[in-house]
């Protein structure tokens, strides 16, 4: 078997084209600007406090692993620390990650048409240009899954004498360990492809090839493990407990999603599968193949087996991608050797370029272009910051990621995956719902009296929580519901629920006096709170009026409007002690800002 050359016969032209490509995936990839997990900004999260010196934590209180990508929370983190901003350090790694795919992809062809074949695939992939810039860990996968081929390859090229290549793949191994919690199932497709290439399991060598493909990656394994148990306490991660709910439905999800990953793909795909597989069948080209394929059907299993993802853009797909750049590398190199069947890899050219049109067919590739909650997420964020930062207070979320990232805020994961006591404590039909939003304990988040409740970037109760808290009476009683008017772009109104009682921004008590803010005067659905010099007042005008109702008033009382016209603003008292609402109006057709009240109690 002929070992592929490296791509350039003149060193400036492989280079051009290696830059030219680089360039398209850049181009493809602001296609999908502003695109940006809400997972990625749980790792940034980690990434940030550990810069800031509370080391790899969520928040404050017990540690939990509630990342799963350790090597790139660190990655990101370090280029933080020489004062990157975060967001823009994650992508540029991203961009960077992918760019390294290229580079292997040309230094593993054989010709230049065998590296536009894989290449041109690579960068029409809408998984790999969407979440180039995504801020996840999937680049970094896709990097060192691509060194640990191109150094596979290389090693069984030499009939796996090459120890250097050995030690070079198990190195990139072991990144892909580091990097996820199942990249030790590239290793295992690694260790068992010199068996699926012809190397007897019962030969001398077949080990020796084995332990030094395993080394590095047990070893890292090991060492995580390791810290996991010292610094957690943990044998697995947090999210791991969250994620891992096999079941029937969840195996439909994965099957439905892998396969429709894979069609995003088509028609390249298809035919580096059959590449794939002509492979493996030919003794002369089974060396090259059985790596490639071995690593693709064990990973396209586990996805399935783990029901998917719910994330846009198919990011569980991007290593199959990796993997399928490689293999028509490899097919094609196999069909010019010699100068043949230029014409039939010219035509796989067109089939990879054929990608790109393709990507715009799918739902869940134009949700990755469209999907801009998290950026809302951001303005509320701003506005919740600016008016109670000093106090600090306790923030519950069902999207762990944008709001306590940019509010900096303590918080609980209302989801679980950075809560150990959700994660265990599973309802008893977990598997039955959407993939890794099935936790949930209504009775559990009011027991630890979260200051401010946020599901998403701003809605009403959801996930299993829109039954929990309906059946809560306390919820309805200490929570006020308040629309607010975020003063940062995009610009909406994000419904944030308030605690009446909060110590930090609840009703102040002082003697018979009661002091209820503005973002409390939840008796109309319609009062919408916004930024005011600093802090959260409520607008009433001639047709929007606010108010409260106050429940157990132990006398009549006596209201006092706070704000800078009070004198615009008349106040009504209606019911009884037992149950008495406040309402506050206005004839002004322009507006009146409303700091607060201060009630004071004749017994």
């Amino acid at each position: 078997m002929r070992p592929p050359t490296n791509l350039p016969d003149n060193q400036w032209l492989g280079m051009g084209l290696v830059f030219a490509f680089i360039g398209i995936l850049v181009a493809h990839a602001r296609c999908y600007m502003p695109f940006l997990a809400d997972d990625a900004l749980i790792s940034l999260r980690y990434a940030d406090r550990l810069i800031h010196g509370f080391g790899l934590t969520w928040t404050d209180g017990p540690r939990v692993e509630g990342y799963s990508n350790l090597m790139w929370v660190l990655l990101v983190a370090g280029l933080g620390r020489c004062g990157m901003d975060l967001i823009v350090a994650a992508r540029l790694l991203g961009v960077g990650c992918m760019a390294v795919v290229i580079v292997f992809a040309a230094k593993r062809s054989a010709s230049r048409l065998a590296f536009a074949a894989g290449a041109v695939f690579f960068v029409s992939a809408a998984p790999v240009a969407a979440w180039a810039i995504g801020g996840l860990e999937q680049p970094l996968v896709a990097a060192a899954l691509a060194g640990a081929i191109f150094f596979l390859l290389r090693a069984a090229g030499a009939d796996y004498e090459n120890r250097p290549a050995l030690v070079a793949a198990s190195l990139f191994l072991g990144i892909l360990c580091l990097t996820r919690p199942d990249g030790p199932l590239f290793t295992a497709a690694a260790v068992a492809s010199p068996a699926l290439a012809g190397l007897s399991p019962r030969r001398r060598k077949f080990w020796a090839v084995a332990l030094a493909l395993a080394s590095i990656p047990v070893a890292c394994y090991g060492g995580q493990l390791l810290f996991r148990l010292s610094y957690y306490g943990e044998w697995i991660p947090n999210t791991a407990r969250v994620k891992v709910t096999p079941s029937a439905r969840h195996l439909a999800g994965g099957l439905e999603y892998a396969g429709m990953g894979l069609l995003s793909l088509m028609p390249a795909a298809l035919v580096a599968i059959g590449l794939m597989a002509a492979g493996v069948a030919r003794r002369q080209t089974r060396g090259r193949m059985a790596p490639l394929a071995a690593m693709f059907a064990l990973w396209t299993g586990y996805v399935v087996a783990m029901g998917g993802d719910v994330m846009p853009a198919y990011r569980h797909v991007v290593p199959l991608a990796v993997i399928l750049t490689f293999a028509l590398i490899e097919g094609v190199g196999a069909l010019t050797a010699g100068g043949r069947r230029r014409a039939v890899a010219a035509a796989l050219i067109v089939a990879s370029a054929a990608v790109f049109p393709v990507q715009f067919l799918f739902a869940e590739n134009a949700r990755a272009r469209h999907e801009l909650w998290e950026w809302q997420g951001r303005s509320l964020a701003l506005t919740l910051r600016d008016a109670f930062g000093a106090n600090r207070p306790l923030l519950a979320v069902t999207a762990a990621g944008s709001l306590p990232y940019w509010t900096g805020f303590p918080s609980v994961d209302m989801l679980g995956l950075n809560d150990q006591y959700l994660a265990r404590h599973k309802p008893a039909d977990v598997g039955g719902g959407m993939l890794g939003h099935e936790l949930g304990d209504a009775g559990y988040i009011l027991r630890r009296a979260p200051d401010i409740i946020v599901f998403t970037a701003g809605s009403d109760p959801m996930y299993r929580y829109k039954e929990g808290f309906a059946a809560e009476p306390a919820f309805k009683r200490d929570y006020a519901r308040m629309p607010v008017l975020t003063a940062y772009p995009p610009q909406y109104v994000g419904i944030v629920f308030f605690r009446k009682t909060s110590a930090r921004l609840g009703y102040g008590r002082s003697g018979d006096t009661l002091t209820i803010p503005a973002h409390c005067l939840d008796a109309f659905g319609h009062t919408c709170a916004y930024l005011d010099g600093g802090r959260l007042v409520a607008g009433i005008n001639a047709t929007h009026p606010a108010g409260i109702v106050l429940e157990r008033l132990p006398g009549r009382p006596r209201v006092t409007v706070l704000g800078p016209r009070p004198e615009l603003v008349q106040c009504a008292t209606s019911g009884t002690t037992e149950r008495m609402q406040i309402t506050l109006t206005t004839q002004s057709r322009t507006g009146v800002p409303i700091h607060g009240l201060l009630v004071r109690v004749d017994e």
